[in-house]
């Protein structure tokens, strides 16, 4: 994984438009000064209920500059160990410094 595929993800993230989510019934704690994340099996709407966050995110008025997400089946990110998320911060604080 480099900076510049990292930072072409970033900006793809940006500019996409997130697909359809449906309400969840769950409360996932948000804070700006942590990373929350998402585990459980394949397939049992981890990725959806992202996209929903995300939304709600969006309509309370958080840019979509103040969110990253990364989809690590993308070929492009492969290989990823642990060192690779400094890196991905790294980028991300480039494209926003502020």
């Amino acid at each position: 994984m480099n900076k510049r595929t990292v930072e072409e993800v970033i900006k793809e993230f940006q500019e996409w438009e997130l697909p359809e989510a449906l309400p969840r019934e769950i409360d996932v704690p948000s804070s700006p000064q942590k990373i929350i994340a998402i585990v459980g099996p394949r397939r049992s709407g981890k990725t959806y209920l992202l996209f929903w966050l995300i939304k709600k995110l969006l309509s309370e008025n958080i840019s979509a500059e103040q969110i990253i997400y990364f989809n690590f089946d993308d070929p492009r990110l492969l290989p990823c160990d642990a060192k690779d998320i400094e890196l991905i911060l790294e980028a991300y604080r480039e494209l926003y410094p502020e």
